[in-house]
């Protein structure tokens, strides 16, 4: 990838992260834009959903930027912590491969460089335990940055922990704590998308201003119980090494954790859903294409509208059905739609009859701002219209 990098590229790359470091989303999503894409990057997704949200963007979702940028910011810099990061991670969870290229060192070095990009654990080693994002908001961030994020400081000490994502109510996540036994709620923007009930998981949970006072600052790493458990009881050989890695390293070695377990899609920056993966694009586009959809293309809407209000009504139908047990599984789907503003101006077309007023009430009660006052104004609007 270097070698395809221009000078031009290195300073786009850099004025980027300057505008983060300042908290300015707008300036870095053009400035990255500007630059060289990597296909199928989420950067400016997550960008752009920042720039969307503007002053309705949680301050939680700007300390989950902050820590990108900090492992941007070390990777800029080539950081040697970075490095150390990676070849503790071909000891712990990628020994096979390590050993495979251990003759080649091309092959060596490219399997170094797909860890350090797409291993979410050498970026939790380098970001937390090596001290990256601590340095960062010492060195680089700028106080209007530190000022739009939610306790950030408080982020940069929690531990990697053992969980177990008992069930979600409403916009809460039930959680036991497998250190403490204690059960905790923790905020639920879809963590369990894709997992079972009683999914036990590793992860750092966050301070936050609003309610339930705790989050997960990324979506959580689905484990085995052993594992699990080994993180939140294990110590290391050493006190300076973190306790998660040697039981990482055993799940790996035992079979219980597969290969490349912790390398999966990121998430954006306002929800844990991680979202479909564009290679799987040509399979959905092999089918007819639903009624509804063809119906909202008819009304002018385009796909990605289209889709969100089609999201939107199953939201309606699965509380019309359930009631507010049906908003712990579909309020952060519908929140993943709703912070795009075109989707909101076609819910006040499409979804305000008078029959859905209860449903919209049912679900703002279940949701987080700023997606609790854009259902209770949709409920109004239905109000209005009965």
């Amino acid at each position: 990838m270097t070698p395809l990098l221009t000078h031009e590229d290195h300073a786009l790359m850099r004025a980027e992260l300057d505008a983060g470091a300042r908290g300015d989303a707008l300036a870095a999503l053009n400035l990255h834009c500007a630059g060289l894409q990597v296909e199928g990057s989420l950067r400016p997704y997550q960008l752009r959903e920042l720039v969307i949200l503007g002053d309705d963007a949680p301050p939680w979702t700007y300390s989950r930027w902050c820590l990108d940028l900090a492992y941007h910011w070390m990777l800029i810099e080539e950081d040697p912590r970075i490095d150390d990061a990676v070849k503790q991670l071909m000891l712990c969870s990628h020994v096979d491969a390590a050993t495979a290229g251990q003759d080649d060192p091309l092959a060596l070095r490219e399997l170094g460089t797909r860890i350090a990009a797409g291993d979410r654990l050498c970026q939790e080693l380098a970001v937390y335990e090596y001290g990256g994002l601590w340095d960062f908001l010492d060195v680089k961030a700028d106080q209007s940055l530190i000022e739009r994020c939610d306790q950030i400081a408080d982020w940069s000490v929690q531990p990697m922990g053992g969980y177990v994502i008992q069930d979600a109510i409403g916009p809460r996540l039930r959680t036991v704590d497998l250190h403490t036994g204690d059960e905790l709620d923790v905020l639920n923007i879809g963590a369990l998308t894709n997992h079972d009930r009683g999914a036990p998981v590793l992860g750092r949970l966050g301070p936050i201003s609003c309610e339930p006072g705790l989050m997960f600052q990324c979506r959580p790493i689905l484990v085995d119980l052993t594992t699990a458990q080994a993180v939140a009881d294990g110590e290391g050989p050493q006190k300076d090494w973190p306790r998660w890695l040697p039981a990482v390293s055993e799940g790996c070695q035992d079979g219980r954790l597969p290969y490349a377990f912790s390398c999966g899609r990121p998430t954006l920056y306002s929800s844990d859903i991680v979202p479909m993966d564009p290679r799987s694009e040509p399979e959905v586009d092999g089918h007819e294409p639903p009624g509804r959809l063809l119906e909202l293309r008819a009304a002018g809407l385009d796909d990605f509208v289209a889709n969100g209000v089609m999201v939107a009504e199953l939201a309606l139908i699965a509380v019309q059905v359930s009631g507010a047990d049906a908003v712990s599984a579909v309020g952060p789907h519908l929140a993943s739609v709703m912070v795009e503003p075109r989707v909101v101006d076609a819910l006040r077309v499409h979804c305000t009859a008078a029959e859905h007023e209860h449903h919209w009430d049912v679900l703002a009660a279940g949701s987080i701002e700023p997606i609790r006052s854009r259902c209770t104004e949709l409920a109004r609007l239905c109000r209005q219209a009965a």
